[in-house]
């Protein structure tokens, strides 16, 4: 008996044993697997009037993505079949995954274009009393690799106070943003908003033009709306689909408004918790991007700057076109979210008007935040869509479009500044440029190493021009590893390179910590010259499928004007590039000799009356004696170049 009692005693704790080392390596699996757990635990953070806010469970999937870069649209019915095939390829391996684990119970989707599956809770203590049960089902599945807890479905809150002096008018910020007089509406360009819920006000949508996906509505989209199109934004004939996330999940907005409707563009001007990092959802929407060809436009956030990065998520993912605000004097806005190092990815890409937005018909009030300057672009990208067809099937040629086309603002000395991005959006400038064919289209094939040259591009570079190329290529997220602490996923990078082809030298070459890639450089001789712009490998081909990419350049000429004496009021002023035009003299005022009525001009060199100081002087030189007619001097003596 006592022997019997003695093999038990050794059986009941080798069973402990192994437990004990099953729970430990349960434990180990799931740290490994949940990389990001970013839940606020004050529940009125993101929302006002004590709403909750939803708990998502993003689960990546690690099957072999579909390689899907290579099929070749041009056309409505071809991206629609390529987005089919997308879906009829992830949805059925994710619902395979979803049936092993076994997920009954679980308020659950399945991305159609991507290896993902979202699980949502509706508020924190829910998801407190059923995170050990789902957490054991997803670490011991093989076909789990990673797991991000998180909140969302919050819209980034109206800015309450601000420091601008004035309102910014709707109508003032859609002429500065390059839109006064349109050719273009939108017309068959649909477009879809994830917010907390539809507009709360039909008022400016137009009838017939638009479909909710929403339980609940918000006056927030309300307003984005009004701002992209409708009878009072910016592209009035759009279809809109507003969609919206409480009482539904991420995924299943996202499946319908790409698959059931076909759009052509997401605004998101709606956030999750996480600030600064590439998360899954960034991840996530990285492979919507790459595999639906839907132009994905994010607010950067109401932030701020801070001592870490602030770009509200999925605003750091790469495909994305992520928006910052200005204010009315052309200034960041001090809410406007931004990195504070350069070592962080490029974002965001733009800004554009978000501060006290003010006088949209038929809305009352002053609104500020990154949200309202998202639809800004949003209704830009419409425009182009529907003059340029093909931006509905590329999301890097808008990007590098819209990049290529800002404005630099007064404080920004870089071509890219960390504030605000390539500057303020301008729509006619990426029209023009897209008008003018100043672009080029490449693929990264499968296969490639560090140094290896994928495109090549012959360009002329006139006298005395700057040329600014902006590239972008969109990136597989197959093999990035989302982290809360890391700001360099694995992905393709490459370099822009710059090469003189009369003088066979490279004369600029760049890289950056991005997906995109910019430069500047000015051709400074007197002469037009021939350039190759080279996009090169940098580094190693980060996955073992195509991926697309575009770039645009834009042409600026310096003047390198010549100004010879034309009379006593005027100079001609010539430029190399062929411009030309009469100008009055610029004068000190100072005789050139004591008693003398002329003075000379500071930039021809030659005679002015004293009295021409201004258009409205005149001369009438047969009035002038013959003392004064003595001191004509040749127009040959009086020529000077100046360069400006």
């Amino acid at each position: 008996m006592k022997k019997t009692c003695t093999i038990f005693i050794i059986m009941f704790c080798l069973l402990m044993i192994a437990c004990k080392n099953n729970d430990d390596k349960r434990e180990k699996i799931a740290n490994d697997k949940v990389i990001l757990y970013n839940i606020p635990m004050d529940e009125n953070l993101y929302y006002e009037d004590e709403k909750d806010y939803d708990i998502t469970v993003i689960v990546k999937l690690n099957y072999d993505q579909l390689h899907i870069q290579d099929i070749n649209v041009t056309n409505d019915e071809q991206l629609a079949e390529k987005r089919s095939i997308a879906k009829n390829y992830y949805e059925q391996y994710n619902n395979d995954v979803v049936e092993k684990i076994d997920l009954t119970g679980f308020n659950y989707d399945v991305s159609y274009f991507a290896p993902f599956i979202e699980i949502v809770f509706d508020d924190l203590p829910e998801y407190e009393n059923s995170k050990e049960k789902l957490i054991t089902k997803l670490e011991l599945s093989d076909a789990v690799e990673n797991v991000m807890i998180n909140c969302i479905c919050f819209d980034e809150a109206s800015v309450n106070s601000s420091p601008a002096s004035s309102n910014y008018p709707f109508a003032n910020a859609m002429n500065d943003i390059g839109i006064s007089t349109l050719t273009y509406t939108g017309d068959g360009i649909k477009v879809g908003t994830l917010e907390d819920g539809s507009p709360d006000n039909l008022v400016n949508l137009m009838t017939g033009k638009y479909t909710i996906l929403a339980s609940t509505s918000t006056s927030h989209n309300t307003w984005v709306t009004s701002i992209i199109g409708g009878n009072t934004g910016i592209a009035e004939d759009v279809y809109f689909y507003c969609a919206g996330l409480q009482g539904s999940c991420f995924t299943t907005r996202v499946n319908q408004l790409i698959d059931t409707y076909g759009v052509n563009i997401i605004n998101m001007s709606n956030a999750t918790a996480t600030t600064g990092y590439y998360d899954y959802y960034c991840a996530y929407i990285d492979d919507i991007v790459k595999n639906s060809s839907c132009t994905f436009i994010k607010s950067a956030g109401n932030q701020g700057p801070g001592s870490s990065p602030s770009i509200t998520a999925p605003g750091c993912g790469m495909n994305i076109i992520t928006v910052g605000s200005i204010a009315s004097d052309k200034n960041v806005s001090y809410f406007s979210s931004w990195h504070t190092s350069s070592s962080f990815l490029v974002k965001p890409d733009m800004v554009a008007p978000g501060e006290k937005i003010a006088n949209i018909p038929n809305l009352s009030g002053v609104k500020s935040g990154t949200s309202f300057s998202a639809p800004m672009v949003t209704g830009i990208v419409a425009l182009l869509m529907e003059e340029f067809p093909a931006l509905k099937f590329n999301p890097s040629l808008v990007k590098s479009a819209l990049q290529n086309g800002c404005v630099k603002l007064l404080s920004q000395v870089d071509y890219f500044d960390e504030q605000c991005g390539f500057g303020l959006v301008n729509y006619q400038n990426a029209r023009s440029y897209l008008s003018n064919s100043q672009y080029n289209n490449f693929n990264i094939p499968t296969t490639g190493t560090n140094g290896d040259i994928i495109a090549s591009y012959n360009v002329t570079i006139p006298a005395y021009t700057k040329i600014a190329i902006n590239a972008n290529w969109t990136i597989n997220s197959a093999n990035v590893t989302p982290s809360a602490t890391s700001y360099t996923p694995n992905y393709t990078k490459c370099n822009l390179k710059i090469y003189d082809i009369s003088n066979s030298v490279y004369v600029k070459n760049v890289s950056k910590n991005s997906n995109t890639v910019f430069l500047e450089y000015m051709n400074s001789s007197s002469s037009n010259k021939q350039y190759r712009i080279d996009i090169v490998i940098n580094g190693a081909k980060a996955t073992g499928d195509i991926e697309t990419g575009s770039f645009v350049y834009s042409l600026s000429h310096t003047h390198n004007y010549i100004y010879t004496w034309q009379n006593y009021m005027k100079h001609n002023v010539t430029c190399s590039c062929g411009e030309s035009h009469l100008e009055m003299h610029i004068t000190n005022g100072v005789p050139i000799s004591p008693g003398s009525p002329y003075s000379q001009c500071e930039l021809c060199g030659g005679l002015v009356l004293v009295t021409i100081n201004s258009p409205s002087n005149s001369i009438n030189k047969s009035s002038l004696n013959s003392d004064y007619k003595l001191l004509y001097i040749p127009l040959k003596m009086m020529t000077k170049k100046i360069i400006i």
